[in-house]
């Protein structure tokens, strides 16, 4: 029995042993890749821009201006152990047009950065100075040289506050905000709504791309959704009935009714 014990432990012994030089093995081999792969350098530059609903601020060249300094640095043939992943995505967010950004590597030497696009709602259209764009999460960020964005046009000069102040800044202006996101999310709506007008006092005015009459919202209050089902019954029973410029003016703003004229 004793021997037998003495058998078994020695065999217990060696299959530790044996684990542990398995373990120590692959230690050393994945150092070794590790050092193998930092050694790399750049062989080949992925970039790749998601153009969200057909807009098309920067491109694949922008990009790589911002990730080399407009060409001061090269980044074919470095070394992996020089790039700073972050301090790339860094490079590529200053550009107002980028809402996220990834940078990463591959095994084979392929640096690849993922950039996606903000997406406007609105653009800011003001009588002097230049206008701007809006995002759905209160961004607001420049026009481009390059493409025009065919959103909802907003204009008044309840938006220059409101461009002063933003919309992230200050939560009185959220249901501002909230306004156009529902039109944008509406399919009829953000085709037949083409511009917006906010007064002084931030009373909302709606025209239309078909049919001549001047929607009165009010002010996009507790009563909201109220004011977009009177909008939606408007559409719906009022002007198949009535055809589409029978009217000049349409007010919203009166608890249970829908005043046309």
């Amino acid at each position: 029995m004793l021997i037998f014990k003495n058998i078994s432990s020695c065999f217990r012994l060696n299959n530790r042993a044996k684990l542990l030089i398995s373990v120590g093995l692959m230690l050393i081999l994945f150092s070794f890749a590790n050092s193998k792969q930092g050694d790399m350098r750049v062989k080949n530059t992925d970039v790749t821009v998601t153009q969200s609903y057909d807009n098309y601020f920067i491109d694949q060249q922008d990009v790589i201006g911002l990730m080399t300094n407009s060409g001061e640095d090269v980044l074919d043939k470095e070394s992996f152990k020089k790039i700073k992943f972050k301090k790339l995505e860094k490079q590529i967010k200053q550009n107002l047009f980028v809402e996220d950004v990834e940078v990463f590597r591959d095994v084979k030497g392929t640096l690849y950065a993922k950039v996606q696009q903000r997406k406007p709602i609105v653009r800011i259209a003001r009588s002097f100075g230049y206008d701007f764009y809006l995002d759905a999460k209160g961004n607001i960020f420049p026009m481009s040289q390059k493409f025009t964005a065919r959103v909802l046009i907003a204009e008044g000069p309840f938006m220059n506050k409101l461009l002063l102040k933003g919309f992230k800044k200050d939560k009185t202006y959220l249901p501002y905000l909230e306004f156009m996101k529902r039109i944008e999310k509406d399919e009829f709506l953000s085709a037949q709504i083409h511009q917006i007008s906010i007064d002084e006092l931030g009373r909302i005015k709606m025209y239309q791309q078909v049919g001549q009459q001047v929607i009165e919202f009010g002010y996009p209050d507790e009563n909201l959704d109220k004011k977009f089902k009177k909008l939606q019954l408007f559409y719906e029973r009022i002007l198949p009935n009535k055809g589409w410029n029978a009217y000049t003016r349409v007010n919203l703003n009166f608890e249970n009714q829908i005043i046309c004229e």
